[in-house]
């Protein structure tokens, strides 16, 4: 009797498992671009709200000032940029990260 895998066996899990990659990892680049794109909508909420009612919404002065606004970031991502504090009421660009070194450019505002 005969132990092991066919060599078609074998090519067959090696194709399924590309095949699970390739749909997989797309798909968690997006997130990344998603948490990005809310962070971006936060960011431009906050700032007609706070134009609007100075006691209402968050102060902003970094970008790593942006993720209150959506309570906490999931585990693994950062944020980074805006070296020099921009003038208020103008928009920065942020770098949002995750573990696997996946990056996207976000923009917020600061605001007082």
């Amino acid at each position: 009797m005969n132990k092991g895998f066919k060599f078609v066996e074998l090519v067959m899990g090696v194709l399924i498992i590309g095949i699970l990659s390739a749909v997989t990892i797309p798909a968690y680049a997006t997130d990344v671009q998603t948490l990005a794109n809310q962070l971006t909508k936060a960011s431009d909420n906050n700032y007609r709200l706070r134009n609007s009612n100075y006691t209402a919404g968050q102060s902003i002065s970094s970008c790593n000032d942006v993720m209150v606004l959506i309570g906490a970031l999931p585990v693994g991502y950062t944020i980074s940029g805006g070296g020099a504090p921009s003038p208020e009421g103008q928009k920065t660009a942020c770098t949002l990260m995750d573990n696997s070194g996946n990056s996207v450019t976000f923009f917020a505002w600061f605001i007082q």
